[in-house]
């Protein structure tokens, strides 16, 4: 039996709908501070799998709500087997227990099964200021189908938020686990434009093999675990910016790359799209990393390398082996270093400090 519970929303008047085959209950926030006082939603069986959208009506101006929006609310302890969408501003989504293992959401939808890579997430947020801790995002539709070269990607988590913060938070599927995009593109061809869209990821684990962080966000990862999970030729990152100046990119700072016991042949990435941008700094990496570090989409066929702009700085372990990088490769300074730090990368106009929401 799994039971839906209620989920942890801070914004002032909060829908969390739950459809049942013959009931539909919808609970209001802000509810009483007590646990014990929150209503419980009826259990379902695990074949009822249902779509949860978790939103916020505009009544800020109503009992001083607005002051009130980031107050947490927590997720119940438990296996939730559904797909969320979070698409209004100021959600917060937080389990008490510091053990991300322990609160999961899970869902089995594939690219094959969904209509797309993008429409099989277990968890979608488009809401800016969004923050998650505490908590496992899951796509386990490898667990029950064979991983085949087309319709097998499975998203446990697509965010196109900006200003959106991962805190603790646990990553499982295997090919394309992660997409975090911009906000919306327009035009194609020279005339395409990105709203650029910034996430930061810090102390989580991730875990893939194909491609499995991949898309044009402006995301930081700090303090990851990025663990690789078998496959005959693995990718950490499939960064895709659309145009040259896209304000879009993937910074790695002090994470630590592992990998299961078979694994053997990772690349660091490869460049979905001919202008990628991934850094890593200060970065742990396994022996099972190829010296090479990045490789083509497709070898002989296309030269994004040529256009893509991959560096490393203070890379450390057996997979470290920054002399023996493809030629494009880039090794910065500390000096050059520096505007890849984690502030600085994502402040933008609004001097956007990502970790603020860490130190409430």
């Amino acid at each position: 039996m799994v039971r839906i519970g209620w989920f942890a929303l801070a914004s002032p008047i909060l829908l969390a709908t739950t459809l049942f085959a013959q009931d539909t209950r919808t609970v209001t926030y802000p509810l009483p501070n007590h646990a014990a006082q929150l209503p419980r939603l009826p259990r379902l069986r695990q074949s009822d799998r249902r779509i949860h959208r978790v939103g916020r009506e505009d009544h800020d101006a109503e009992d001083g709500a607005q002051h009130r929006r980031h107050r947490p609310r927590l997720i119940a302890q438990r296996h939730h087997h559904a797909v969320l969408s979070i698409d209004k501003p100021d959600i917060q989504l937080r389990s008490a227990n510091p053990d991300a293992s322990k609160t999961v959401v899970v869902m089995d939808k594939s690219a094959g099964t969904s209509g797309g890579t993008l429409h099989s997430a277990t968890v979608n947020v488009t809401g800016v200021n969004f923050f998650a801790e505490n908590i496992t995002f899951q796509n386990d539709w490898n667990a029950h189908h064979d991983q085949l070269p087309a319709g097998s990607q499975a998203l446990a988590l697509l965010v196109r938020g900006d200003r959106d913060v991962f805190h603790n938070v646990r990553l499982l599927g295997n090919q394309d686990t992660l997409f975090t995009g911009s906000k919306e593109c327009t035009g194609d061809g020279d005339q395409r434009r990105c709203t650029p869209a910034r996430q930061y990821f810090s102390d989580c684990y991730i875990e893939g093999n194909v491609d499995f962080i991949f898309g044009d966000g402006k995301t930081v990862f700090d303090h990851c675990e990025i663990r690789s999970t078998p496959h005959s030729e693995g990718f950490v990152t499939a960064q895709g910016k659309s145009y040259a100046d896209e304000d879009s990119g993937y910074v790695f700072h002090a994470c630590k790359l592992t990998a299961d016991p078979e694994v053997d042949n990772v690349y660091l990435g490869r460049p979905w799209r001919p202008y990628a941008s991934v850094v890593y700094l200060d970065t742990e990496m396994g022996a099972y990393i190829q010296p090479a570090g990045r490789r083509e989409w497709h070898p002989g066929e296309t030269h994004s390398l040529d256009t893509a702009f991959y560096a490393e700085g203070g890379s450390t372990g057996p997979g470290a082996r920054t002399s023996e990088r493809e030629p494009h490769s880039k090794q910065l300074t500390a000096e050059e270093a520096k505007k890849f730090v984690s502030q600085n990368f994502l402040g933008g106009s609004d001097n956007w400090d990502p970790t603020a929401p860490l130190k409430k």
